[in-house]
């Protein structure tokens, strides 16, 4: 025998779907919120090539590893701007995306 379904349950639940539903079209109406479909189509229709987005990868890590270099001078130099931290966050990031950069090489 199949368990009933109190009424005021279903209608718990009920109520709650058609919030959701609501909810959803009230923010997939906001302006920010629309896709671009030409903007879209366009980026789709030319996709980079291996080469591409490994140089794109190089080009992204050496900058990291040149900022990280450049914040580690101005803070032995005394720039009383640059925290410890955020020249030991920046090394770090540094570090993290040479040793991922290295392993995609790898592979």
């Amino acid at each position: 025998m199949a368990p009933s379904v109190d009424s005021s349950t279903q209608a718990r639940h009920e109520i709650t779907q058609q919030d959701l539903i609501n909810q959803a079209a009230a923010f997939s109406s906001r302006p920010g919120n629309q896709m671009n479909l030409s903007a879209s189509n366009a980026a789709s229709t030319s996709i980079p090539s291996i080469a591409e987005m490994m140089g794109n990868a190089i080009n992204q890590v050496n900058e990291t590893q040149m900022h990280a270099g450049n914040l580690g001078t101005r803070y032995t130099q005394g720039d009383p701007d640059i925290d410890l931290p955020e020249v030991m966050v920046a090394m770090q990031k540094s570090s993290v995306s040479f040793q991922a950069m290295s392993q995609v090489r790898n592979k």
